[in-house]
């Protein structure tokens, strides 16, 4: 899920499409293992919303250059 947020983050891609893309991943989960759904939904804290614990995501675009946290739930996809 990290790696395919780290992926889809730049300069004005919008909070919403990062988190669409991580939702995606958490249901698709990897070729060995199918995904699932997590306990809590993605939260994407951007800009002066990085200091909020759970912020939702919203429709802005992301700028050039701020602080993010992407704090997703715990998925299980086999990894013992």
């Amino acid at each position: 899920m990290m790696r395919r947020a780290i992926d889809v983050v730049a300069p004005g891609v919008r909070e919403c499409d990062v988190a669409a893309a991580v939702y995606y991943q958490m249901a698709a989960g990897t070729p060995d293992f199918g995904g699932s759904y997590g306990c809590a939904p993605p939260f994407l804290c951007v800009a002066e919303r990085a200091v909020a614990p759970h912020a939702a995501w919203t429709d802005k675009p992301l700028p050039k250059l701020t602080t993010s946290i992407l704090s997703c739930s715990e998925t299980d996809f086999g990894i013992r």
